[in-house]
């Protein structure tokens, strides 16, 4: 965390995300009804807070049919950990 209040990219990166978690438009909940939306986990292998054995396994275990799970070699904000593998992984193809 320390490293991100230093690097100006990544700090814009980590604000918006946090601020996108309080916007009455978050989320795409009973905007389009019946359209499932595609599924993405990332999880730190090295998260201390949301370990990767206990709470990654159990993320896995409910989430719907096509849905892509994937590790991360980051703790627990890989977007500022590995914003290049994070990047990489999220963007479209």
């Amino acid at each position: 965390m320390r490293r991100v209040h230093a690097d100006a990219g990544r700090l814009a990166v980590h604000c918006a995300l946090w601020r996108a978690f309080a916007s009455p438009g978050f989320g795409l909940t009973g905007v389009l009804p019946g359209v499932v939306p595609p599924v993405l986990v990332l999880w730190g292998r090295r998260d201390p807070l949301l370990p990767v054995l206990t709470d990654g396994r159990r993320a896995r275990r409910v989430l719907p049919p096509g849905a892509v799970y994937a590790t991360l070699p980051a703790a627990h904000e890989a977007h500022n950990e590995r914003p290049d593998l994070f990047l990489a992984r999220v963007r479209p193809s």
